[in-house]
């Protein structure tokens, strides 16, 4: 279930990165998105070796 939501959040995070080329209101998303998809990555992977 959460490499499911961390593909979602991932997709996100590269169609927010293309559109804040171009407005300043996806480049405001995209950077919180990085550190929630950076976090959630590191959580699946501590999840598994528990």
């Amino acid at each position: 279930m959460l490499a499911i939501i961390l593909a979602a959040v991932l997709t996100g995070q590269i169609g927010l990165g293309y559109l804040g080329r171009e407005t300043a209101e996806a480049a405001a998303w995209h950077v919180p998105l990085g550190v929630l998809s950076f976090g959630l990555a590191v959580y699946q992977t501590t999840a598994v070796r528990k």
